[in-house]
């Protein structure tokens, strides 16, 4: 299974299949982020990440427990974009 690897600007390495990409869904998704309708960033996450969006909340936690909604969505777009230069599990970018 082809995996896309990566890291955000600010250090939360991530991991996802390849396939998950090849979904429509998440397609109407992005294309209503990019329409201005912020909310579903939410299921863009849950699409890519279901298996380690818990870490990604952890990394985005503040000191007082808080997850800032800026930072959580500072890192979406940082992993949409492919973080600093996203590679598949081969190794290859």
């Amino acid at each position: 299974m082809k995996m896309i690897e990566g890291k955000t600007e600010h250090g939360f390495a991530f991991k996802y299949e390849a396939a998950k990409l090849n979904d429509w869904e998440l397609l109407e998704d992005l294309v209503a982020v990019d329409g201005g309708d912020g909310s579903r960033l939410v299921s863009v996450l849950h699409r890519l990440l279901d298996d380690t969006q818990a870490a990604l909340k952890d990394f985005c936690r503040d000191e007082n427990g808080r997850v800032p909604r800026d930072v959580m969505v500072r890192e979406i777009y940082s992993i949409i974009r492919g973080g600093d230069g996203e590679k598949d599990s081969d190794g290859k970018n």
